[in-house]
């Protein structure tokens, strides 16, 4: 599970489709603090550091961010390319998010969505 932000509410990682080769996997947030920076962590291994109160389960040993912010209602999306490639077949990704949040659990500066775990898959 995520760690709590502005009232309490803990942001929600999720996704809109099955990673598939030569497909978008569509990586969503939802809940997050509204119109605030927010990053989405991804790496081919899981680490589950403990910070304070909240768990990063990303590696971030050979892992990427993408910077974006959340819309209105505290969503975002990232439609994650993934080429059409069969060496990729059944590689593991794990995503999580995180959200700027004055009143975050993670060191008060943010809070964070539950980790989202992916194995590549073919069409």
């Amino acid at each position: 599970s995520g760690c709590g932000g502005t009232g309490g509410i803990v942001p929600v990682a999720g996704a809109t489709a099955l990673p598939l080769i030569g497909t978008n996997y569509p990586v969503t947030l939802t809940n997050g603090r509204p119109t605030s920076p927010c990053v989405l962590l991804l790496a081919g291994a899981r680490a589950d550091i403990a910070i304070g109160a909240c768990t990063l389960f990303p590696s971030l040993a050979g892992g990427i961010s993408i910077n974006l912010a959340t819309d209105g209602i505290g969503g975002a999306q990232v439609p994650l390319p993934l080429p059409n490639l069969t060496f990729l077949l059944g590689a593991q990704l794990w995503f999580q998010w995180a959200v700027v949040d004055p009143a975050g659990q993670l060191l008060g500066i943010a809070s964070l969505t539950n980790g989202l775990y992916a194995v590549i898959g073919a069409p």
